[in-house]
């Protein structure tokens, strides 16, 4: 959420786990989930917390020295989870 153009608000999330057959789940700091599914070749989709499906891409990367999945948003919107896909 942009509260203005130099602030944008932090949600934390908490790793749910998941499969690669499964996709993956992530609990937001407000309760709310977020279902990922990590294609080949950097594309997959997001189910979001309104229950919609939307396409989306991601790459692994890492930050402070810990593993994390960059995911691009159709919107271009820019969000990180922890953890990395094989």
């Amino acid at each position: 959420m942009t509260i203005s153009k130099s602030e944008i608000e932090y949600w934390s999330c908490h790793d749910m786990g998941g499969s690669a057959d499964r996709g993956y789940r992530v609990r937001w700091v407000d309760g709310k989930e977020t279902h990922y599914s990590f294609g080949a070749n950097g594309v997959g989709t997001v189910v979001g917390t309104n229950g919609s499906t939307y396409p989306m891409s991601w790459r692994n990367d890492s930050h402070r020295g810990s593993p994390i999945v960059v995911i691009s948003h159709e919107d271009g919107a820019t969000t990180w989870i922890p953890g990395a896909i094989n």
